[in-house]
Formats: structure tokens, C-alpha cells, sequence
């Protein structure tokens, strides 16, 4: 089922390809406080805090005015950076294309930024659709799709943090890898919580067990996260469980 999948997404991004040859432009634009700028990362939480520094040092540069498009698995990390004007959680389907549609031209979006390392064929369709006159992008497969690229260093030799800083070329800017820091401003009040029960541990040596790591397929199993546990209690250490609220009751269980 998964091989069928994907040979008809290639086929759907094949056609995508061909009807959207000739965008490449060579012509640069320069970006101030009137600009308005749509960044797109869709899936994990982990996808969206390591584009934060290239929309920090884009924010500071610039002065644009930045939007995001995420989804509802990692919205929150970009309302929690303070470089992002507002955060719009795309609906995949027809609904949600005409839906982002409207929202483009309501808030005067001139550019659209695809911070994706890899091919996403959700966003390739997106790009397709709404057509806007100037889309920044690393390159790809889908290259067509963008007016603007800039070359993908290997991921065997740079980090995803340092391969998506290259965007910022594409605004006139020379990244800064020194100042690269992943910008993600913690509520107040869950900082202060966080921070009163740790203090309730003593200074053992403290390990966090991340049981929801992106998606479901690498959910390792209740028993197997208790065997994890039953050995971990072995050694003279705290430990704490981190999950999102669609496993809180796995977790409790654990």
C-alpha cells in the first residue's frame, strides 16, 4: 500500500513539475518593513525549532513582517518565536488551499519561503495553487516550482540548522552559523513550573524519556518503555517522562 502511495505522489508532483516550468528568476528583491513573507514548515515539533534561527536572523536583518504556515503537530513553536508576526495552521485539501489563498491576499503576502530540507509534495501542490509571485526555496526536486534557489549542502557534512540558514542568501543575506540559536520563548508560568519540580529532585543525574518522538510508527510500545524503566531503576538516577497529550495516558500507564 505505502509503494502504491508513493508512486502516484510522484506522478502528481511529475505533473506539477511540467506545468510549472520557467519560474527560475535571476532578478533580486530587496526586503524592509513593508515586506511581508510566508515561511512554510509543516510536520514535527523538531522540524519547526530548527528553522527559528534562520526566521530570528531574517526578522533582524530585514525588519519583514514574518508569517508561518505550520501544522497542528507544531504550530506552537513558531507562536512561541518572537520573529513571527502570526502562525496559520494549514488543513490539507481544497478547503484549506482556498482557505490560505484568501488568507495570502488579506494580509499582502509578495513572498513565500519552503523551509523544507527535503521534497514535500503537500507543499509542492500549495506552491502550484496559489501561484505567488515569488517563492524561495533550497535546491531540489521540485525546484520549478520556486523564482528563487539556493544550493542544499550535503546533509552527511551539515547540520539541517546550517543547510536551512542558506535560505537566507536568497534575501540578501550573509548567514551567521556563530549566532545561530534555536529561538523558543517558554510561557512563564510552565517555565516556573517546570522549574519547581525539578527542584523537587535531588542532584542525582537526571534522564528524560521521550515517548512520542514525531510520529506513531516510532511509539515503541507500553511494555517495552516499562522494560526501558525496570533497567533504568537499576542505576541511582531520576528520571522523567516526556509525552503530548495524545499519549498522556500511555504515559501514565508507563
Amino acid at each position: 500500500m505505502k509503494k502504491l502511495e508513493i508512486f502516484f505522489k510522484n506522478i502528481i508532483l511529475n505533473l506539477l513539475l511540467i506545468l510549472s516550468r520557467g519560474r527560475i528568476s535571476s532578478g533580486k528583491t530587496v526586503f524592509g518593513s513593508n515586506s511581508n513573507v510566508l515561511f512554510i514548515r509543516l510536520n514535527r515539533i523538531g522540524d519547526a525549532l530548527v528553522t527559528t534561527p534562520l526566521l530570528t536572523q531574517v526578522k533582524k536583518q530585514t525588519g519583514c513582517k514574518i508569517y508561518v504556515m505550520a501544522d497542528k503537530k507544531n504550530y506552537f513553536i513558531f507562536e512561541h518565536c518572537p520573529a513571527v508576526e502570526r502562525t496559520f495552521i494549514y488543513n490539507k485539501g481544497l478547503v484549506g488551499l482556498k482557505e490560505m489563498k484568501r488568507l495570502l491576499k488579506n494580509k499582502k503576502i509578495d513572498s513565500i519561503v519552503d523551509l523544507h530540507d527535503d521534497v514535500s509534495l503537500t507543499v509542492s501542490l500549495f506552491l502550484w495553487y496559489v501561484k505567488c509571485q515569488q517563492v524561495f526555496g533550497l535546491k531540489k526536486r521540485n525546484e520549478n516550482l520556486y523564482t528563487h534557489t539556493v544550493s542544499r549542502l550535503e546533509s552527511t557534512k551539515y547540520h539541517i540548522v546550517e543547510r536551512t540558514l542558506e535560505l537566507a542568501k536568497l534575501f540578501g543575506l550573509k548567514p551567521d552559523f556563530q549566532n545561530a540559536f534555536i529561538n523558543y520563548k517558554f510561557n512563564t508560568v510552565s517555565k516556573k513550573l517546570a522549574e519547581q519540580y525539578l527542584n523537587t529532585l535531588n542532584s542525582k543525574f537526571l534522564l528524560g524519556i521521550n515517548i512520542t518522538a514525531g510520529s506513531k510508527a516510532r511509539f515503541w510500545g507500553k511494555s517495552n518503555f516499562i522494560k526501558l524503566i525496570e533497567e533504568i531503576r537499576r542505576f541511582d538516577i531520576n528520571y522523567v517522562v516526556f509525552t503530548t497529550t495524545d499519549y498522556f495516558e500511555q504515559a501514565k500507564k508507563i
